[in-house]
């Protein structure tokens, strides 16, 4: 099973599913992953939006834990939902009645609708320059030294240019 748990690192904010993500992937893979688990170093994958609206930024990126939702599901069908996997990503997609792949990825996608304003905040990098920062900065406490940001949402050139100029130099 080890060559799936790696999927269930799948919350990049951080706090609380990635920490305890992380420890039952060791447990996990403890015996067989002993030699490489040292190698591995995390990157995460998340969409980021920059503004002051974070209503407005919850909107743009609410179509990205939905996407994440099928990889949980996957999971849940393969482990269940009274398995290992991390309960704050089980219990995120319980409430979850569709996914439609016509909006897959997509800014406004009526499958988002179950993802509520938290699990935005905790799988995105919302907000102004210094909270994206700030983001950041929590990311690389917890041992990710590599972001990636998801260019899928309105206003990407600017965000890129933020990003550059506001918020890689800090």
């Amino acid at each position: 099973a080890c060559a799936e748990v790696d999927e269930r690192l799948l919350d990049p904010s951080g706090s609380p599913c990635a920490p305890s993500s992380y420890e039952c992937w060791q447990n996990m893979c403890s015996d067989r992953w002993v030699e490489r688990r040292a190698a591995l170093e995390p990157i995460v994958c998340a969409p980021a939006f920059l503004g002051d609206d974070l209503a407005h930024a919850r909107e743009q990126v609410r179509w990205f834990p939905a996407m994440v939702s099928n990889h949980v599901m996957d999971l849940i069908e393969r482990y269940g939902f009274e398995s290992d996997i991390p309960k704050e990503l089980t219990e995120f997609v319980r409430v979850r009645k569709f996914y439609d792949y016509d909006e897959h990825s997509r800014v406004g996608a009526k499958h988002g609708e179950f993802v509520t304003d938290e699990i935005c905040d905790r799988f995105c990098v919302l907000g102004n320059a210094e909270q994206a920062t700030a983001k950041l900065k929590e990311l690389e406490a917890i041992g990710v030294d590599q972001f990636n940001i998801y260019l899928m949402t309105h206003g990407q050139e600017e965000d890129l240019a933020a990003y550059g100029k506001d918020i890689i130099p800090a």
